[in-house]
């Protein structure tokens, strides 16, 4: 799929993109997956913004957030355990 031929499903692609990988970083405590889950977030969130697609925006913004508060705590677990 082409996010230049159809903008919109690409978007929606990324966004469960994103879940499916901010899923696997959280329970397979991965923070590279969480970082890739973010990026899929962000390029989500280019095209909804242009498409000025509130109710997704709203949302992958609020995925974007939980994948970024697991990657934090992910971090802090990890900089405890060294400390350790």
């Amino acid at each position: 799929m082409s996010g230049k031929r159809a903008p919109l499903e690409w978007a929606y692609t990324q966004d469960s993109l994103g879940v499916a990988l901010a899923a696997l970083g959280e329970h397979g405590n991965s923070s590279a997956e969480l970082k890739e889950a973010i990026e899929a977030y962000h390029a989500a969130l280019e095209v909804f913004r242009d498409a000025d697609a509130a109710s997704n925006i709203k949302e992958t913004e609020a995925n974007l957030a939980r994948a970024a508060a697991l990657l934090a705590k992910q971090r802090d677990a990890s900089a405890a355990a060294a400390e350790k």
